[in-house]
């Protein structure tokens, strides 16, 4: 990760735009992205964004949620370290590639979905293991696909899908969308924070 510098609009067709990231921090790579994605959706009535290397950038909801406090709708999607198996096989090559869509509610305020399409966060199993604790069965299996209750086991084999083969196949498109259109990274090229030797190359579109 680089920590200085600004992230660099190559392509700009107004309402559309590419931002390359320059390996810079993600949540601020993924805030200009948002101000871009505001300014151009209230300028043309609907924007799309597309980041190309950048880094984790935390919490989804965060970003939609300024978008919908902007009056505008937002979708999110964004790819990450590989995290689980092509359904079927056990070789990590899909991250769990988390989005978020968020609406203006009005009076209500704002209503807003932020999820990651593994079972659990990587992080919660993490912190299972710190704890010296056993993890539900529907977490996560070891390196050879089966499934356990160790953390440790998990974290190094596979964190399951949320709901089967089907989130998986969303995930896989997600990794389309945010990585291979975004001209970054996708699938075992992408690299997490848990990583620290090699650069993230983190794609988002919105």
């Amino acid at each position: 990760m680089r920590s200085a510098g600004e992230p660099q609009i190559i392509t700009d067709t107004g309402s559309l735009v590419v931002l390359d990231g320059q390996d810079r921090i993600g949540q601020v790579v993924t805030d200009r992205a948002v101000e871009l994605g505001i300014d151009r959706a209230q300028a043309h009535g609907i924007a799309g964004v597309a980041i190309r290397n950048s880094n984790h950038f935390g919490t989804a909801a965060y970003f939609t949620g300024k978008v919908a406090d902007a009056g505008c709708l937002a979708l999110l999607a964004t790819n990450a370290s590989p995290a689980m198996a092509p359904w079927g096989d056990r070789e990590k090559s899909v991250g769990n590639n988390p989005w978020s869509i968020a609406a203006p509610a009005g009076s209500y305020g704002t209503a807003v979905m932020d999820i990651a399409n593994t079972a659990v966060a990587r992080g919660k199993i993490h912190l299972t293991e710190e704890r010296g604790e056993p993890i539900p069965e529907n977490w996560a299996a070891d390196a050879n696909g089966v499934p356990t209750t160790d953390p440790r086991e998990a974290v190094e084999g596979l964190i399951l899908p949320l709901a089967g083969h089907k989130v998986y196949a969303i995930s896989f498109m997600f990794d389309v969308l945010a990585g291979v259109l975004t001209g970054s990274s996708f699938g075992t090229g992408v690299a997490g924070p848990y990583d620290p030797e090699r650069r993230s190359g983190a794609g988002t579109s919105s």
